[in-house]
């Protein structure tokens, strides 16, 4: 079940990567280090938003794990290539809802991929919202910031999101 999920979501970056791969080693070709450098930069950064992005749904799966284990009925969908909006730019990731009866818990994890997507404001990386469905008190949002060791950090608190900050929304999402 979260396996396959995280397999789409593995062979959509496979592919965005092989794209600028492709466009780093076509400019190479045609001798504009220029461009060269800009794809080689941008595969880099790619690469670190991919690490923690995968990072961060680990930390998700893993509680999602530790409450089926405990007995509860969670289903999950996980959607790779998923698009959404937030704070005025357009966002490329993935999406996980984690269904527990009526209620929902989705966590969307993103970033620009073209100019025309807009920029990704505040220095972040990638941008991550975590949204309980009929209880907005709940919900987070995520901003990876400092390419050389890269974090999440929420917004509100700006501290550091980990392992525990999953669980509590995992308890959240079962809680009466």
């Amino acid at each position: 079940m979260l396996n396959s999920g995280c397999a789409k979501m593995n062979s959509f970056e496979e592919k965005w990567l092989e794209m600028i791969n492709a466009a780093k080693l076509m400019a190479a070709e045609q001798g504009n280090e220029t461009l060269r450098d800009f794809f080689e930069l941008k595969a880099a950064n790619e690469k670190i938003r991919i690490d923690a992005s995968k990072t961060l749904l680990e930390h998700f799966f893993r509680a999602i794990r530790i409450k089926i284990e405990e007995g509860f009925k969670l289903d999950v969908e996980t959607h790779g290539g998923y698009k959404f909006q937030m704070r005025q730019a357009l966002l490329t990731g993935f999406r996980v809802n984690v269904l527990f009866g009526l209620r929902r818990l989705s966590i969307e994890i993103g970033w620009t991929r073209l100019p025309k997507d807009g920029f990704m404001r505040g220095g972040a990386l990638a941008y991550c919202r975590i949204t309980h469905f009929g209880r907005p008190e709940y919900s987070s949002e995520l901003s990876l910031l400092n390419p050389q060791s890269p974090k999440w950090f929420t917004e509100k608190s700006n501290s550091p999101f980990d392992i525990t900050d999953a669980m509590i929304h995992l308890d959240r999402l079962i809680q009466d």
